[in-house]
């Protein structure tokens, strides 16, 4: 299950058909948003602002949770973490630091161009609690 915070969406795969529910804490387990919608034949979910049970994006922000469940399995992001960036436009890149000190070991982090046919990701692997990262962007385009 993949959680963006940024854009309000939660999806992620499971079988196909399948009906799943998804529910939105804060960090005091008190509901935010619930939304149930159904799997495509190859399993793939997605819940948008639109797919949620009030009609509005729950404000996913870190700290909160994120559960999905289908009959017989459960999936949980607990808490969602944060990642804080600064833009370069001149040098082209980003750099970061991930805030998720609840995980052990360290965490993937993935440089990406979100665009049909745009470039493969670059995946980081990064310290959770605080760790930094630079994406450079020079090669995209």
């Amino acid at each position: 299950m993949d959680v963006n915070y940024a854009q309000e969406w939660v999806a992620g795969t499971t079988d196909a058909y399948a009906s799943v529910m998804v529910t939105v804490t804060n960090n005091a387990d008190i509901i935010k948003e619930t939304a149930t919608v159904s799997a495509d034949d190859f399993g793939d979910y997605f819940v948008g602002c639109d797919d949620w049970d009030s009609g509005n994006c729950p404000d996913i922000q870190p700290g909160d949770k994120v559960y999905g469940s289908v009959v017989g399995a459960t999936a949980e992001i607990i808490p969602v973490g944060s990642i804080s960036t600064t833009a370069d436009e001149v040098q082209n890149t980003v750099d970061g630091v991930l805030n998720a000190s609840w995980f052990a070991g360290p965490l993937d982090v993935y440089c990406d161009v979100w665009e049909d046919s745009g470039p493969a990701s670059v995946v980081k692997s990064v310290d959770p609690d605080g760790g930094a990262f630079q994406c450079d962007f020079d090669d995209v385009g």
